[in-house]
């Protein structure tokens, strides 16, 4: 490849664009951001040192156009090339004709999945390409974290319908939503990270996907279900706990890690010299449970995560649950300083801890096995280690 034909490549590369086949991906969105952008004279150069009937096709639309002056030079400059190069060039459309390529939109779509328990959801872009296949980018967006990973890549619809079908036989249902939403999701989990990775630039791809600016990040309110009233947000918070049935928020368990300060707590309680009364017992795990529930489902985070799971129930046809999550969703979000008991995230972390509990101290007791030394929380629970049985004489 000559100097100029590898410069030429590396521009198309800056752009997302491969100097393999690039008139099959190029589309008008892209060139329409090209046209606004600072070095947008030198990707239509780009084009023009390798492009092929396709990129003339476009840039013969677009130079009839609206543009400023110093693009036309350039796409003229880029069409002349390619006549150089022995593609067939027509003559440009009559002055002030609208562009007909760039008024034809793309075919776009977008899905999104309920968050996992550490708040990590898909969020899926697609857009259909001249050639015939989708441009496909696949995320995954943790709230509060950001983008976590992203793969760009061009299939046929049929595979893409495949991929999402193999999802929902492993557990994760893939729901549509408004491009325009999933674009700004995105977007906002690119933002969170500051420096990104070449592998997480989404706004990187993004020109091939749209040109329009970013809407606010929002999470999607489907039609299918009715905000609760005041009235309705009681007594769905009230039965809030039904909402683990749902196979989604099985996973929602309190993370190892995070909980572990408070099953520090709970093992300092069982082992304590002091020996407590059920009911004393009882007021420091509810006090003890209170605060994990407050420090591991932070209120901002869960109503944004519990809105995002209502959409996605509500897609789903489950419409009871989309409303009782939104009804916890709303409670959670006039409750910022967590002073209100949420039944479902009470629920969750009393579970929660007490699986994890349960793991460790029989890790404990496994590890302890032949020990003289005895705790007081053993003690308790094994009478041979208090006093002998009596017998009858």
């Amino acid at each position: 490849m000559s100097d100029r034909r590898a410069q030429a490549a590396a521009v198309l590369h800056a752009h997302g664009l491969e100097a393999v086949d690039v008139g099959a991906v190029l589309d008008a969105a892209v060139l329409r951001t090209a046209l606004e952008a600072p070095d947008g004279a030198e990707l239509i150069a780009a084009l023009g040192e390798l492009g092929d009937a396709r990129v003339a096709a476009l840039l013969r639309a677009f130079d009839g156009g609206d543009i400023p002056p110093q693009m036309r030079k350039a796409m003229r400059r880029a069409l002349h090339r390619l006549q150089e190069r022995g593609i067939d060039v027509a003559a440009p459309p009559p002055s002030g004709s609208k562009p007909a390529l760039a008024a034809a939109e793309p075919e776009r779509e977008a899905w999104i999945s309920v968050a996992d328990g550490v708040g990590t959801r898909l969020v899926w872009v697609a857009v259909g390409l001249p050639s015939g296949k989708w441009l496909l980018v696949a995320g995954e967006v943790n709230d509060p974290g950001g983008l976590r990973d992203l793969r760009v890549t061009e299939v046929p619809k049929k595979q893409l319908r495949s991929a999402r079908q193999q999802l929902r036989e492993h557990g994760i249902v893939l729901v549509t939503l408004p491009f325009e939403a999933a674009d700004a999701l995105l977007v906002e989990a690119q933002h969170r990270l500051g420096e990104v990775e070449r592998k997480l630039d989404y706004l990187r791809t993004r020109p091939r996907l749209t040109s329009n600016p970013p809407a606010s990040p929002q999470e999607p309110r489907s039609p299918r279900v009715a905000s609760p009233s005041d009235e309705e947000i009681d007594a769905l918070l009230a039965d809030s706990a039904r909402l683990l049935a749902e196979p989604e928020l099985r996973l929602w368990w309190p993370h190892p890690r995070e909980a572990g300060p408070f099953l520090d707590e709970i093992a300092a309680l069982e082992d304590s010299p002091i020996v407590l009364n059920e009911s004393q017992q009882e007021s420091r795990l509810a006090a003890l449970v209170a605060r994990a529930a407050a420090a591991l489902y932070p209120r901002p985070v869960m109503a944004r995560r519990l809105r995002g799971t209502a959409y996605v129930f509500a897609e789903t046809g489950r419409l009871d649950a989309a409303r009782t999550a939104l009804a916890v969703a709303d409670a959670v979000a006039q409750d910022p300083a967590g002073t209100r008991d949420i039944p479902v995230l009470s629920v969750l972390a009393h579970q929660g801890l007490g699986r994890l509990a349960a793991a460790r101290a029989a890790e404990r007791r496994q590890a302890r096995q032949g020990s003289l030394v005895v705790t007081p929380g053993e003690a308790l629970t094994d009478r041979s280690a208090g006093r002998p049985t009596r017998t009858r004489s």
